[in-house]
């Protein structure tokens, strides 16, 4: 509880452990049915096999790259930004991005910013952005490595979602 809560009452308590025992004599249930769990984590993946009895897969959600060099900024300054479009927080921040900052960056930096906007499915508004005031649209791109190897900073202007922030990542 946060201080200056208050407490749960009793009843609440009790109801809340009989939600949770359901919910766990569910995932006991599925987890007997299915062929295979994929979770993120070691922590994830102890705390499921408690509850279940079922050992899952770990696939990590992130791949760790070796020692990174910081490289010299150029001639240009490359700002990148990777999401699935067709993700409305996606577009919601890249619009946010582009209408309020981006307009900034431009008025101090001139032609030597330029933002890539690299994802699966643009939408018609992130489409139409292509080729104005410095910015490119990808769209989808098989290997993102040159994409981030060419880019000097990565944004990630959201403002809603759920789920692991692997773009932060």
């Amino acid at each position: 509880n946060n201080p200056g809560e208050p407490s749960p009452s009793r009843l609440r308590r009790i109801l809340l452990r009989r939600d949770l025992w359901a919910l766990r004599a569910k995932e006991r249930q599925l987890a007997q049915q299915w062929s295979a769990t994929l979770l993120c984590s070691a922590l994830d993946a102890d705390r499921f096999e408690t509850i279940t009895g079922v050992r899952p897969w770990i696939v990590p959600n992130t791949v760790r790259f070796g020692p990174v060099e910081p490289e010299q900024i150029g001639a240009k300054i490359s700002f990148l930004f990777v999401g699935a479009f067709g993700y409305p927080p996606n577009e919601h921040g890249v619009c946010w991005f582009t209408e309020t900052v981006w307009p900034v960056i431009r008025a101090k930096l001139g032609e030597q910013a330029e933002l890539t906007l690299a994802g699966y499915r643009p939408t018609p508004v992130i489409s139409a952005m292509d080729g104005a005031n410095g910015i490119r649209v990808l769209g989808n791109v098989a290997d993102l490595a040159e994409v981030y190897a060419a880019a000097n900073i990565v944004i990630v202007p959201l403002f809603a979602g759920s789920g692991t922030r692997i773009k932060v990542i």
